[in-house]
């Protein structure tokens, strides 16, 4: 049953169109909106009826593009109000409901998109605050005549209440009361129902949920459609039936063939991060629950969608529990849902956008450390990088960050050690460009740079990159599987002596020229290593060689090389490069995120 804030007010925004539903949204375009305030409820639940201590509505809308706050009032029983000229755009919604000057209920919507030429229809929950007093409770029930029942009863804080039956034209009816309740949003309700008196045979058991307010009566019931009524009214056939099965289920993510009387299902492994599903009840007067990994149960009406479920990383399972009408059988589906961790991120799934903003404000929590050459330049350290354009249009990815530089005419293989203060006192990322030397020297100095260990306990993910240049007639001394082994071997014993740190690799960047066989033997090593023992991978080269439309760019050997317009100059990236990269860093970044 529904215990927490059980009447609300409905808020409908219908902006008007305004021009062609293919403007799209700019600050300067304009629409007419109307604003419709009305009472509504969660379904099967008890509740004082609030309309009846609401004088009118007052309505603020502002504007986070800089328009003029709009103001409107509802006075009861009018029904709306309309603005005028409501610009496109992100607004907050708030609603306040009176009683005289006394705001007894308020509700609000952050960050509603406005779009031009388009129908918006939101609803906002109005909450009312319980109090610390007491309440009472006045619950009249109906019920048919002709079923034979002829005791009824009500449980609620261990108090019993037997009232007294009438019966006309067909119909009965008691009245549930009970004074000097505490208010709150958590009172159950049993109700049963006999024949033969109270040592009769049980007709029905029920139980609903009441709200009580300090110092108001809950005298309302909330029918299926969410409207309230003066009555809690059964049907004839939500006594005795026993039909606990649902009719269909179904999922966002994945398909099953659902039978009502198959009890267990398996999606297997499910790459969306959004999974919800959508029961349908198999008659009227079912109650559906479900939980998540045993948590809290959660109700949910018939052929309505989930939210997304909170799924953690690896198995899962998702019950789901129809109770009958007759409030006692009771059927539990149970569905494994498999959420893997994308150890790989390539051109496949780079896009940090499927991920939650949970995920996203979890990864700006991680302190990592990453040392590159120039093409990390392009992706993090540059003024114009691609991680700042990035930030710079999608503020969700955005975290701490400090940049560590060396001569980069030197390629001074023993640059000033970072400094391991920073990460006492922030998260993010800190980047060391380290310059060019050897490939060797590379592997060296990311070692040695853990010899701090004082820099080292402030890390949670840690990684350096390669360049193009490493395969290059520079180092023609290069055979790739000495290459790898010295880079695993690194990794693994940095792994082993900090296992706290969560190391990652990186492929080797790309050229737009015929690529060299060394390079595509290491990455493809690379690429089998982190496959086979669940290795955190940032493919590069694979980024770097598919063009937007996921279209494989090769040499004539069938290697891979840099897609040209991803490219300055044949080996370093221009920002619709670097903003790919850095896409695929947060991607990342947030699958780590989800094992911290």
């Amino acid at each position: 049953m529904t215990k927490k804030l059980a009447l609300i007010g409905a808020v409908l925004l219908t902006m008007l169109a305004c021009g062609s539903p293919f403007d799209g949204l700019h600050r300067n375009e304009k629409g007419a909106g109307v604003l419709v305030i009305r009472l509504g409820a969660n379904a099967r639940t008890v509740v004082h009826d609030f309309s009846t201590d609401i004088d009118q509505v007052d309505i603020v809308l502002t504007s986070k593009d800089g328009y003029a706050t709009k103001n409107g009032t509802v006075v009861l029983p009018q029904t709306s109000h309309t603005f005028e000229s409501i610009e496109a755009g992100t607004w907050d919604i708030r609603v306040t409901a009176r009683n005289g000057e006394a705001a007894i209920g308020t509700g609000v919507l952050l960050d509603k998109m406005i779009a031009s030429g388009v129908t918006t229809d939101v609803t906002i929950p109005v909450i009312f605050p319980a109090g610390d007093g007491n309440g009472s409770l006045s619950l009249r029930i109906r019920f048919p005549s002709g079923i034979g029942v002829d005791y009824v009863s009500g449980m609620i804080n261990n108090v019993l209440i037997v009232p007294e039956i009438t019966s006309s034209g067909g119909e009965s009816e008691a009245t549930i009361a009970a004074e000097n309740l505490p208010a709150g949003y958590d009172h159950d309700l049993v109700l049963t129902f006999k024949r033969g008196g109270a040592a009769g045979t049980a007709a029905g058991a029920f139980l609903e949920s009441v709200n009580i307010w300090s110092g108001l009566i809950s005298d309302r019931w909330i029918d299926a459609g969410g409207q309230l009524s003066d009555a809690r009214t059964f049907a004839t056939n939500e006594f005795f039936d026993p039909n606990s099965s649902l009719s269909d289920l179904h999922f966002s993510a994945a398909g099953i063939s659902f039978v009502p009387a198959t009890l267990n299902y398996d999606l297997g492994t499910v790459w969306a991060s959004a999974i919800t599903f959508t029961p349908t009840e198999a008659m009227s007067g079912q109650y559906i629950r479900y939980r998540v990994n045993g948590a809290s149960w959660i109700g949910i009406a018939s052929a309505t969608t989930s939210l997304p479920l909170q799924l953690a990383v690896g198995a899962n399972t998702l019950e789901i529990l129809v109770t009958a009408p007759d409030q006692v059988t009771q059927t539990t589906y149970a569905v494994s849902i498999t959420l893997p961790l994308l150890y790989t991120i390539n051109h496949t799934n780079f896009d940090p956008s499927s991920n939650s903003e949970a995920e996203i404000d979890e990864a700006k929590t991680l302190r990592v450390y990453f040392e590159h050459a120039s093409v990390g330049g392009n992706i993090f350290s540059d003024w114009y990088s691609g991680y700042s354009t990035l930030a710079a249009a999608d503020p969700r990815f955005t975290c701490g960050r400090v940049h560590w530089d060396t001569d980069p005419n030197t390629n001074d293989p023993n640059p000033v050690p970072p400094d391991h203060t920073w990460f006492e006192t922030n998260t993010g990322l800190a980047d060391l460009a380290r310059g060019n030397p050897h490939p060797t020297e590379k592997i060296n100095h990311f070692h040695d740079t853990f010899s701090d260990s004082a820099f080292a306990a402030t890390l949670d993910v840690a990684s350096f990159k390669f360049c193009f240049i490493d395969t290059t007639a520079f180092y023609s001394d290069l055979v790739a599987q000495d290459l790898f082994n010295r880079v695993k071997a690194t990794i693994e014993e940095l792994r082993s002596a900090y296992p706290n740190i969560t190391f990652f690799w990186w492929t080797m960047p790309l050229e737009t020229y015929a690529a060299p066989a060394v390079r595509q033997e290491y990455n493809n090593l690379v690429r089998s290593y982190c496959s086979a023992n669940n290795g955190w991978l940032l493919d590069i080269a694979d980024l770097e060689s598919h063009d937007d439309a996921g279209n494989a760019v090769l040499d004539g050997d069938g290697r891979e090389r840099l897609y040209t317009p991803y490219s300055t100059d044949g080996g370093h990236l221009n920002m619709d490069g670097a903003v790919k990269i850095a896409r695929a860093y947060w991607r990342l970044i947030c699958e780590i995120g989800k094992t911290k």
